[in-house]
């Protein structure tokens, strides 16, 4: 994903670029992820970081009437609020803060508790004691997403080879093409390294470590029950998330299990345990798959974004973890105003490649 939608808003500053994938477009996460865009989770203890998802949220809603309009699409973005329970008062004390940091953002969260939580007892544990919700969230499709997106900077004049990059030609602070496994050696005047957890292994391309490894994180998707989720319950570091296409989603595990890609039944039977732990109806819902992706995560949890130290014209895009969907936007637009015009207008120095050479 961030390939192609980098190659997307290059395309507004008139620049056409093959995007080479390995494999078929969206085969790994970019296409097999939960697709939850919640920008006010996970990164609590970053303003500037939830500054740039709130920013990639934005661009999001902006890409989905983009895209729907060019390619008469529909990959199912929807805004769909989010709830934010506490079972304990530890937790209730924790979740005051965070709400406190929410209204700071001005997204107007709503307190629940009491007979304020009434309203979300068919889907809530009897023995929650506090909520806040807020609907600043939303959900796409990602396997439609990708789908969408490739026929959309095709029609632009992007064309997708498939291929394998072993290796990048060099003169002097430059890098003139991309070597394939096949012999084709393909020229460009910029380069963008977006390989997702494989982008480590470029790191010997371009002389210096890429700290990025493989993070499995398992999903699961489940049928309806009869009384429909119209919000996402996310709690510590999984979630329960209605879909616009008509199910459910349920995750997530944190595996650093190599690039096995494997679903194991300990992911599912752990991911069950904790969704039924905050919505007890869940016992209703059958399931209908389970699935494991492979997210790129950097040894300092943020993402690499910029342009790499002692190259003129090497760009990498990787680490972003269990936000890489959410974040693509913001990534692929500022990256796509720095390659184009030297510049970006949003500071992306934070996530620069640069921190990792020291």
């Amino acid at each position: 994903i961030m390939g192609c939608l980098t190659a997307y808003y290059l395309s507004r500053y008139g620049l056409k670029c093959p995007v080479i994938e390995r494999e078929a477009i969206g085969s790994q996460a970019s296409g097999s992820a939960a697709g939850l865009l919640n920008p006010l989770t996970g990164m609590e203890s970053d303003r500037g970081q939830a500054e740039f998802a709130m920013e990639a949220y934005r661009l999001h809603c902006q890409l989905a009437l983009e895209l729907q309009q060019m390619a008469a699409a529909d990959y199912c973005f929807s805004e769909t609020p989010m709830l934010l329970p506490a079972f304990t008062e530890e937790e209730v004390a924790d979740l005051r803060r965070q709400f406190v940091r929410l209204q700071s953002y001005g997204v107007n969260p709503l307190w629940l508790e009491g007979s304020s939580l009434h309203p979300m007892s068919n889907w809530l544990a009897d023995d929650v004691q506090a909520a806040v919700y807020t609907s600043s969230s939303g959900q796409l499709e990602c396997c439609r997403l990708m789908t969408t997106l490739a026929q959309t900077i095709n029609a632009q004049g992007t064309i997708i080879k498939e291929g394998e990059v072993v290796g990048l030609k060099k003169s002097s602070r430059l890098i003139t093409g991309v070597s394939l496994s096949d012999g084709t050696i393909l020229q460009g005047e910029s380069i963008l390294i977006a390989m997702g957890p494989w982008s480590k292994f470029a790191g010997d391309w371009m002389g210096m470590n890429i700290p990025v490894e493989p993070l499995r994180g398992h999903i699961v998707k489940l049928s309806l029950p009869k009384t429909p989720l119209p919000f996402s319950i996310v709690y510590d570091r999984g979630y329960v998330a209605p879909k616009a296409a008509g199910h459910l989603v349920a995750g997530t595990t944190e595996e650093f299990a190599g690039f096995a890609r494997l679903v194991t039944k300990q992911g599912t039977v752990s991911i069950m345990k904790d969704s039924l732990r905050v919505a007890p109806i869940l016992r209703r819902a059958s399931i209908i798959e389970t699935t494991a992706c492979l997210r790129p995560m950097c040894i300092d949890g943020l993402p690499i974004i910029g342009q790499v130290p002692g190259w003129d014209n090497l760009y990498i895009a990787t680490g972003h973890g269990r936000k890489g969907i959410l974040l693509s936007t913001a990534t692929a637009n500022y990256l796509a105003q720095l390659i184009a015009t030297g510049k970006s207008d949003w500071d992306i120095a934070p996530y620069s490649p640069r921190r990792l050479a020291c």
